[in-house]
């Protein structure tokens, strides 16, 4: 993701699919140089802040890629 980023002007938008706290740095550092940054996460209360806070972007996969609605947890 970083290396694509050296070979392209900061008008292009970068896509991430994924959940791990570990990509917040180089998200943070491609949103300091002026790339924006889509990041697509499962719908899960699990992922980090840290991660969706350095997004433009934040897209939940189940909702806005597979269509299907959340549901409330209710007892049975």
């Amino acid at each position: 993701m970083l290396a694509f980023a050296i070979d392209q002007e900061s008008l292009a938008t970068i896509v991430l699919i994924a959940g791990d706290r570990d990509y917040a740095y180089a998200m943070s550092t491609l949103r300091l140089r002026q790339y924006t940054v889509v990041l697509i996460v499962p719908s899960s209360p699990n992922i980090p802040q840290s991660l969706k806070s350095q997004a433009s972007v934040v897209v939940d996969w189940n909702y806005a890629i597979l269509r299907k609605r959340t549901e409330p947890d209710t007892p049975p």
